[in-house]
């Protein structure tokens, strides 16, 4: 009989809707049956701003065999209006029947009811219907459900009930986070600060702007121990901003030395002493003076031994044919008999060479006169 009424819904299904949720409300409680992994009917979340048209998909997962179905969604009118139902083309047959509240069924707004009613079982899964909704313009940000109400009836061609576990959707109406307050977290010398967008609409955190550490400003230097000639000192700089203090090695003066005062005078021969007295701390220091003769630098002996033993033939600037030079005393008088004696640079005293030279001039000079007188006794 119940196969019959089905037969019937079919005949029927164009004229009215109710006759197939009808049969399926018919054909329950006969019997339960529950599918290897449970049947699970699903509605999608979405997410939008106002305004804005989303699609919502209802699905049937690990569908274990059914031929008749009757479910009911409900939405919320303030949030959601309704544009339209799509069927699944792969679903669709002449056996099923949609219908939404809001144009079919006036005193219930907001519930889009489907009825499905088949002679055999279908194991197809996945899509049954798609919804399109509107975001309502001025719809408060948030959530909104889609909940699937009514009698959720599934049964199989056995006149079987089939356990269905539903699933609940939702749209998301975001926010644009068109009006913003910014809250300032100030940055210390060592921490960073923060700039933390807040929206005033929905009150989610939208940014967070870092503002890096400013560092420490320290002030002058504060003498805490002075620095001497020989050993550091020691200062202290505080942060003008949070008065964290540093400590600052000031570093060793080095001595100050003042005019040498000579404490023993050199000789020809002899070194002599000075010392050198620190104006700030007042240490001495030695300073050793020259022996005077060590002022003048002069050649070693062994220097003065090759100089002495050069000759002018060793020399490559003399100019002499023979390599044989003499001296200024040793050159032939015109009378051609004072020779040089063996041709060797005489190297006498002095003052023997030039009573030598006196002789000869004198000796030169009475012969002139002995050799003139004769001439006139003759005459």
């Amino acid at each position: 009989m119940r196969k019959r009424f089905i037969k019937d819904c079919k005949r029927i299904l164009s004229a009215t809707v109710c006759a197939v949720t009808a049969a399926v409300f018919a054909m329950a409680g006969t019997g339960e049956v529950s599918a290897e992994g449970a049947a699970q009917l699903t509605v999608s979340a979405v997410e939008g701003y106002a305004g804005d048209t989303v699609t919502v998909s209802v699905a049937l997962e690990n569908n274990p065999g059914i031929a008749g179905t009757a479910f009911q969604l409900e939405y919320d009118t303030s949030v959601l209006e309704l544009v339209g139902v799509v069927m699944d083309p792969e679903t669709e047959d002449v056996a099923n029947s949609i219908w939404t509240g809001p144009t079919m069924k006036d005193d219930t707004p907001g519930i889009v009811t489907y009825a499905n009613a088949k002679e055999k079982n279908v194991n197809k899964s996945g899509n049954l219907f798609e919804v399109e909704f509107k975001i309502v313009d001025g719809a408060d940000i948030g959530e909104s459900a889609l909940t699937l109400g009514g009698r959720l009836e599934f049964v199989n061609a056995d006149e079987q009930d089939i356990e269905i576990t539903p699933v609940n959707g939702k749209v998301t109406v975001a926010c644009k986070h068109t009006d913003t307050t910014d809250t300032a977290t100030e940055a210390t010398c060592t921490a960073d600060g923060k700039v933390v967008t807040t929206c005033n609409v929905c009150g989610k955190e939208v940014s967070v702007t870092p503002i890096p550490a400013k560092g420490h400003s320290f002030g002058d230097i504060q003498t805490v121990a002075e620095a001497t000639c020989t050993a550091d000192g020691k200062g202290v700089k505080t942060c003008t901003v949070c008065n964290v203090t540093e400590d600052v090695v000031i570093p060793a003066k080095g001595h100050t030395f003042g005019d040498m005062v000579v404490v023993l005078e050199p000789t020809d021969t002899e070194a002599g002493k000075g010392v050198k007295t620190c104006t700030v701390c007042g240490v001495t220091e030695d300073i050793v003076i020259p022996a005077k003769g060590q002022e003048i630098t002069e050649p070693s002996t062994d220097e003065k031994q090759s100089t002495t033993d050069k000759t002018p033939a060793d020399d490559p600037t003399n100019d002499s044919k023979d390599n044989n030079p003499t001296t200024g005393n040793d050159k032939k008088p015109s009378n051609g008999k004072n020779e040089s004696v063996n041709g060797n640079v005489q190297t006498g005293d002095n003052a023997g060479v030039a009573a030598a030279v006196l002789f000869l001039v004198c000796a030169v000079s009475g012969a002139a006169v002995v050799v003139v007188y004769k001439k006139k006794a003759v005459r």
